[in-house]
């Protein structure tokens, strides 16, 4: 669905908003009662890094992805007080077959935007995130939000 703004076809831009913000939506607002009920949760979304630099002819994309973390930054703020944390992992450059199958980490084009994009110059594990999700989920962490 990479596209110049003036392209997006509608269908486009609701298949984005169907499968990435509307999910993340009704699954909170589903397992919400039981949070408040129990006076405790947590809630973790793995979004995107895109929407905060723009990725040119993926405005779609970018616009999808930012409502999945402006929810969660909202989320997190309304159900806070309530002992229910919310967060987004806004992740970039991790590895996964879906957005780097291997031709594309194999690409000396594409290892030199990493190197000169990426602090670390590389591409990340996606073990990475998954230790952060466990951390954000654990009882040791109680204080961050959004």
């Amino acid at each position: 669905m990479t596209s110049p703004v003036q392209n997006i076809q509608n269908s486009d831009w609701n298949k984005l908003f169907d499968s990435l913000a509307h999910p993340l939506m009704y699954l909170v607002r589903a397992v919400t009662p039981q949070m408040l009920e129990r006076k405790s949760g947590k809630i973790i979304a793995v979004t995107s890094a895109a929407p905060l630099k723009g990725i040119a002819n993926n405005s779609a994309y970018c616009a999808a992805r930012g409502a999945q973390n402006g929810f969660i930054k909202a989320v997190g703020l309304e159900l806070a007080r309530k002992n229910i944390h919310a967060n987004a992992i806004a992740q970039n450059y991790v590895n996964n077959d879906t957005y780097y199958p291997d031709d594309i980490l194999d690409n000396e084009k594409f290892l030199d935007h990493v190197k000169r994009n990426v602090p670390t110059n590389k591409i990340g594990a996606a073990s990475e995130t998954a230790e952060l999700a466990a951390y954000l989920a654990s009882k040791n962490c109680n204080h961050m939000v959004g």
